[in-house]
């Protein structure tokens, strides 16, 4: 990668792997946990995502979600 991963990476990579796993075994209802109230709100559409690496992420969870 041409960037450091920083702990918003970390969060969503985490984060992905979580909804996978959800997947995997057929969840249809879960509760998602963050302790990063900035990966939560850019989600959620609340806030803005600045850093444009993050945005893949962002639009990645977003379709797991759906």
């Amino acid at each position: 990668m041409s960037f450091a991963m920083t702990n918003n990476t970390v969060e969503y990579k985490a984060f992905l792997a979580g909804l996978r796993i959800a997947k995997d075994m057929e969840a249809k209802i879960i509760k998602i946990c963050t302790n990063s109230q900035l990966v939560a709100s850019q989600v959620l559409g609340e806030f803005q995502v600045m850093e444009k690496h993050l945005q893949e992420y962002v639009e990645l969870v977003q379709a797991k979600m759906k």
